[in-house]
């Protein structure tokens, strides 16, 4: 048996523990009792890949750490809802006070989606988008946006500059403000449900060093551990306009870009597709959904 204690401040309360069951290897993840840790910070802050752990365990330990957050608990289904409810509340107050108008898009994954895989801060060099506060999984208003802007620029709509807005020179010279907000969208009243994925790279030394490298089959196969979103998750994507002619236009690329174009990465393997559930608008574009 290892007891491995992870690194800096949150070696105080986490460990990782390592040993053999049944002949099998493996880790896992120890919180003290009664509390659980913000998912945020345990993904992106904790490690232990130090000297002092041993080569058989590093695979191990990464899995362990991904595995932990699958438990349930992780993601407070009282702060879910909560979160929602402040949501809402703020939407109808811009609503009501802010002379805006505002849409509400719910859909979930046809299979499974993964937005935020780079990493970012990760210690782990893949990771999901979580929410900077709360911990649990968010799809960011940058991925949603940007995937309805390529969506209204490759169908050459009229109107998306208006609408996304662009650092680019246009009409009057300048810079311009998109005409709708897009919000992060978050878990639809229960918590998202994750899935523990796995991606294996055939031709590793090919992508690190493609000049010295031919991406030839004897190269060592390495598995890498990632969570993804899976089908049963349901999220909440506000949107929030100055006229609704604009916010249904910008509902409109929105859903077309999460039904033909998905979010995240992936998308060539399947994932990030999604599927609308529900569309609460002011009104709605001629033509209707695409």
């Amino acid at each position: 048996m290892s007891n491995y204690p992870v690194v800096g401040p949150l070696g105080r309360f986490i460990r990782i523990l390592c040993e053999r069951s049944e002949g099998i290897r493996g880790c896992r993840v120890v919180t003290p009792a009664g509390r659980s840790p913000n998912a945020l910070v345990v993904l992106r802050k904790l490690t232990c890949l130090g000297a002092g752990v041993s080569r058989e365990d590093k695979p191990l330990v990464e899995a362990a750490i991904l595995r932990w957050a699958l438990q349930p608990g992780v993601q407070p289904e009282t702060l879910v809802g909560m979160v929602q409810e402040r949501r809402r509340r703020a939407v109808e107050s811009l609503s009501a006070h802010g002379g805006h108008c505002a849409a509400t898009i719910t859909f979930r994954p046809t299979w499974r989606a993964v937005v935020g895989l780079h990493g970012g801060a990760s210690p782990h060099e893949v990771a999901l988008a979580l929410h900077g506060t709360y911990g649990f999984p968010v799809i960011p208003a940058t991925a949603i946006k940007g995937a309805a802007a390529h969506y209204a620029r490759e169908a050459e709509a009229e109107g998306w500059e208006d609408v996304f807005g662009g650092p680019r020179p246009r009409r009057r010279g300048r810079d311009q403000q998109g005409s709708v907000v897009f919000l992060d969208a978050i878990p639809a009243g229960r918590p998202a449900t994750l899935v523990h994925d796995v991606m294996t790279p055939h031709v590793g030394p090919y992508y690190e060093n493609p000049r010295k490298n031919a991406p030839a089959e004897w190269w060592q196969p390495v598995p890498v551990d990632f969570l993804a979103l899976d089908a049963t998750s349901e999220f909440q994507l506000d949107l929030i306009g100055r006229n609704p002619r604009d916010l249904d236009l910008a509902v409109h690329w929105v859903v077309g870009a999460l039904k033909d174009r998905g979010i995240g990465a992936k998308t060539s393997a399947g994932y990030g597709y999604a599927n609308v559930t529900s569309v609460d608008a002011p009104t709605r574009v001629a033509g209707g959904e695409p």
